[in-house]
């Protein structure tokens, strides 16, 4: 069954759109971008499968949205309730879909060079954190169990090695190697006593928006990961997108560096705000956190792959073994500078 996008909209009490358009962005939900006479809104499908109860998502992104609201210059993208006062509309297929207004004059990047943006993301993001460090994290629902839990993801690994077919078992031959040898280097996380915080838990780049003229930052969107969490979720899984010099569909490794540039300037601005308020586990698991985040995207894309693509968008069958090879070739860029990482953030690292 096809779903009828205007009848959604009717929900929400919008009759004659003139525009619906589709936004090619993120692996999981689907967004539009909707326009009438006097105003544009975002539309967007959450994915029943991976989040099955749409009313504690949208509760988790209320709760934290009420905090985020005061806040001098963060732009909150305001929610719109459906004809029957609730924040999202079930569809005839069971879909949840939730609307919001778009905020004029803003943009979104995929990636970039600028050193200026990089810093800017960084300072958006502790800002976000800084804003919710005060928000006690266990009001919020865990919508996803074991998201960045690595021993669950690698129990999810081995089912999958177990009931995946040989041909598939020989392509990933290096992965899965790959898998076995770096598991044991992350050891010392679970051995942090580590604050549960709010976390984002998807702070890709495309995931933050800035102002169109200034550049300047304006919120984090996609708020559907909102939970507790560690910040070095955040902090790992910005630095994993946004240093990566190619994006993590693309094939050519040979053109895939670490960016220490970027790295360098969104470690200054996320830092500028956040380096008060982190406990000495926090510090010491940052470094750490740079190769954990794409460690745990990479065996994520690779337990998809064995188990038939099941979870991720895909455009052909092999594309997320190759967006696995992607992160791990990530992680042995990290690894060749891994001193000066660590380097880095020592440098700001506030002595109380």
């Amino acid at each position: 069954m096809v779903v009828d996008v205007a009848l959604v909209l009717q929900a929400f009490g919008i009759t004659h759109p003139i525009n619906v358009e589709g936004i090619v962005s993120g692996l999981i939900n689907e967004t539009y971008l909707v326009e009438t006479d006097s105003s544009r809104f975002i539309l967007q499908r959450l994915n029943k499968e991976v989040f099955p109860d749409a009313a504690k998502v949208m509760e988790n992104i209320q709760i934290v949205q009420e905090v985020l609201a005061p806040v001098d210059g963060y732009q909150v993208p305001e929610l719109l309730k459906n004809l029957n006062e609730k924040l999202f509309q079930v569809d005839q297929e069971g879909y949840a879909w939730r609307l919001m207004k778009y905020i004029p004059d803003s943009v979104v990047f995929t990636n970039t060079t600028d050193v200026g943006l990089a810093e800017e993301a960084g300072i958006l993001i502790g800002r976000f954190h800084l804003a919710t460090s005060t928000l006690d994290s266990k009001k919020l629902h865990v919508t996803l169990p074991n998201f960045h839990d690595l021993n669950f993801r690698a129990d999810i690994f081995l089912g999958a090695l177990q009931n995946s077919s040989g041909e598939k078992l020989v392509n990933a031959s290096e992965s899965i190697a790959f898998v076995e040898e770096t598991l044991p280097h992350f050891d010392e996380l679970v051995e942090l006593n580590l604050p549960l915080r709010v976390t984002h838990n998807d702070t890709k780049l495309s995931n933050l928006l800035f102002d169109k003229t200034s550049g300047r930052g304006l919120c984090l969107i996609d708020l559907d990961t909102l939970m507790p969490g560690y910040l070095y979720h955040d902090f790992g899984d910005a630095i994993r997108a946004l240093c990566n010099s190619v994006t993590e569909n693309d094939k050519d490794l040979d053109a895939l560096h670490f960016d220490m540039s970027l790295f360098e300037h969104f470690t200054k601005g996320y830092l500028s705000k956040m380096g008060d308020v982190l406990t000495d586990d926090e510090w010491t698991s940052f470094p750490i956190s740079i190769e954990f985040m794409p460690f745990i995207m990479g065996l994520r894309f690779l337990t998809d792959y064995l188990y038939g693509n099941v979870y991720y968008k895909t455009d052909y069958s092999d594309q997320n073994l190759d967006r696995c090879k992607n992160q791990f070739a990530l992680i042995e860029r990290m690894r060749e500078k891994r001193e000066e990482i660590a380097g880095v953030i020592d440098s700001y690292k506030v002595v109380k």
